[in-house]
């Protein structure tokens, strides 16, 4: 019955909120800290795609009640010492349970569900584009969506931006506003509607102590959401863990990275309240160069 229920909370995602609105395992660095990362993360604010070292990775995710997917990234200097980042993602179910209106332990039949989506960031070094000092990164991401559930087939694109203030080698605050613009066409009828939705973070590494702690706080559709990262800083194994929290819904992540030389291996797992729906986990592996 819970998986029932699963599966229609996940069309009503679908349909009503979006689907950037969905927290999905996109890799393990992100699984790992719980989308932790506004002040540190390439994928959660795309200014600190400017910090982030260039590299090549695979991730292989598991979602809820047997999803699975794959993505792949790729993170390079541009033109001007610019810093861009393109990744595609799936995630697919085609074994979906289909249940009559009377209570039966045996499905109907079945049917299938995926989420396809391309995106592309690019940032920026204010001081470098203007000559100033205020040592701020700027910078936006496009993310085109393609998903299916059941008949309904839908299309749309959102658009962020962000912004990163370092204060020092171990301080920053970043600032980002995700779905700025969105665009939609399926056959849902316009039923897919999703405002902006603004956050903010800090980002403080203690080296003496090889920790790095982040904290984060967003608005979306009329709840706060809290979050809250730390990880080691050690050489060759380090361990990660999140936390996020909100009305009605908490979870707590974990995860732990192997680095030898220019590769790093990460695993990562989420915690939620239902476990009958399954346990999120995640295994990426990064080429840097």
């Amino acid at each position: 019955m819970k998986k029932i229920i699963f599966y229609f909370i996940f069309s009503s995602l679908l349909l009503c909120m979006g689907v950037q609105t969905m927290y999905v395992p996109q890799s393990a660095s992100l699984l790992a800290n719980s989308s932790t990362g506004i002040a540190q993360h390439y994928s959660v604010n795309p200014a600190n795609v400017y910090k982030t070292g260039q590299f090549f990775s695979f991730s292989k995710n598991d979602w809820f009640v047997d999803t699975k997917g794959q993505k792949i990234s790729y993170l390079f200097k541009t033109k001007n010492n610019h810093k861009s980042y393109f990744s595609v993602e799936t995630l697919i179910n085609d074994k979906i349970p289909i249940y009559g209106t009377v209570a039966n332990d045996s499905p109907l039949g079945y049917f299938d569900t995926y989420w396809h989506s391309v995106e592309y960031s690019q940032a920026y070094h204010l001081d470098k584009l203007f000559d100033l000092k205020t040592n701020i990164l700027i910078g936006y991401k496009i993310k085109l969506n393609l998903s299916k559930l059941y008949a309904k087939n839908i299309i749309n694109y959102s658009f962020d931006v962000g912004f990163n203030k370092l204060f020092s080698e171990n301080f920053s605050l970043g600032f980002v506003v995700n779905n700025l613009s969105s665009n939609f066409s399926s056959s849902t009828n316009n039923l897919y509607s999703d405002n902006p939705f603004p956050g903010i973070g800090l980002n403080y590494k203690i080296p003496k102590a090889y920790l790095d702690f982040s904290i984060d706080l967003l608005y979306r559709n009329n709840y706060y959401i809290k979050k809250v990262s730390l990880n080691t800083l050690f050489s060759y194994a380090n361990v990660i863990l999140g936390l996020s929290e909100a009305d009605n819904y908490s979870d707590f992540s974990y995860g732990i990275s192997f680095t030898f030389k220019d590769w790093k291996i990460i695993y990562a797992s989420l915690i939620h309240e239902d476990s009958s729906l399954g346990t999120p986990t995640s295994i990426e592996i990064s080429k840097y160069f």
